[in-house]
């Protein structure tokens, strides 16, 4: 990391794992701190009140018990937010890592392609590949790879339509560039 560089975002997403687990234990030990407490001055509130016999001198240990009740109970929803933000965090960073490697799988596409014309760039990930519908039609109609009218490159496995007739059809795949048949040569007996 140099002086004006980002932090890698692996060690971050490792920080903020390492915040959650402590976070984590401090949420266990809060109760039981709390919990001390809250009996110790509920003790104390009581013998209070039956060696003075007033309930005025029972006021303030009473008072204080309820208010280390009640933040026991803010502490622990404090931390359970806390979680959650670092665990939202954690999610945005590796969307931010899966961004990064679509970025790296298109600038390396455009250093190999650069002097292929028929070139096309790979398609984009789809955000709802797996998604309640697509996953419907693929058991309806069946698997847009294993129709048997699909036009699948046989060197990228990209697919690119369909045809009434894949095999006598010649195209160019989107994908790659490569075309699907071997180019005529002129040497093949015409009859």
């Amino acid at each position: 990391m140099g002086l004006f560089g980002k932090k890698d975002i692996a060690n971050e997403i490792d920080d903020l794992n390492i915040r959650i687990k402590i976070l984590e234990q401090d949420l266990r030990d809060v109760p039981l701190f709390y919990d001390s407490i809250f009996y110790f001055l509920l003790f104390l509130s009581l013998a209070v009140a039956c060696f003075y016999k007033y309930i005025i001198y029972a006021l303030i240990p009473s008072t204080l018990t309820i208010l280390i009740f009640l933040l026991k109970k803010l502490r622990i929803s404090r931390i359970k937010s806390n979680i959650q933000y670092y665990k939202d965090s954690i999610n945005k960073k590796n969307k931010e890592i899966d961004n990064n490697k679509e970025i790296e799988q298109y600038k390396e596409f455009l250093t190999k392609f650069r002097n292929n014309a028929n070139a096309r760039p790979p398609p984009p990930k789809t955000v709802f590949r797996n998604s309640f519908m697509l996953r419907t039609l693929d058991k309806l109609c069946g698997t847009y790879t294993s129709n048997p009218k699909a036009l699948i490159c046989k060197k990228c496995g990209f697919n690119n339509g369909l045809a009434d007739d894949p095999k006598n059809t010649t195209y160019i795949c989107a994908s790659c560039g490569s075309t699907n048949k071997k180019a005529n040569t002129g040497k093949e007996k015409t009859e």
